[in-house]
């Protein structure tokens, strides 16, 4: 993806050939398109990061249920049921 964001932008944002006006806009649009490559190059480079959150949150829905399903037993338990 950064192998062809960088190239493609330096092809498409020629502000440095333009007049005042629209250069600001292509250059806004040039350092958006370099923001987005090195954003992409971060990610090759260290990983998407842990996806220990979605682990330990289901985790969570899990130990809540059983927690539920505990206090329900109990209660049965206690009405003598």
């Amino acid at each position: 993806m950064v192998a062809f964001i960088v190239p493609a932008a330096f092809l498409a944002h020629d502000f440095l050939a333009m007049p005042a006006a629209p250069q600001t806009h292509e250059t806004i649009e040039f350092l958006n398109n370099m923001a987005i490559a090195a954003g992409a190059l971060l990610v090759v480079l260290h990983g998407a990061g842990p996806v220990e959150h979605r682990c330990a949150a289901k985790q969570s829905v899990l130990r809540a249920r059983e927690l539920c399903s505990n206090r329900m037993n109990a209660n049965h338990v206690a009405r003598g049921e």
